[in-house]
């Protein structure tokens, strides 16, 4: 009976759309490095229109997650707020 009332809790709270940019922004960042040092490496075995799409559509999944989940003291939450401030 307590988790429902604390997973209603949780789920009342709204991330606005900037949070949920800057989040996409850290993880196609990630994603995108990612991908770019398997490339290099790879020496043009692969195409990098393959790691540029597996990049965006991770960034996609792990911000949609990461919005799930609703946890808001991670690291992401932190270099999220940095961007902010920089931006």
């Amino acid at each position: 009976m307590k988790q429902k009332k604390m997973k209603q809790k949780k789920s009342n709270k709204k991330i606005s759309i900037k949070h949920q940019i800057g989040y996409f922004i850290i993880y196609i960042i990630l994603f995108g490095t990612i991908g770019a040092f398997i490339d290099y490496y790879a020496y043009d075995l692969i195409s990098p229109w393959i790691f540029i799409i597996i990049s965006f559509i991770g960034a996609i999944w792990a911000t949609y997650v990461h919005i799930g989940l609703n946890k808001r003291n991670s690291k992401v939450d932190e270099l999220e707020k940095t961007l902010e401030e920089i931006v």
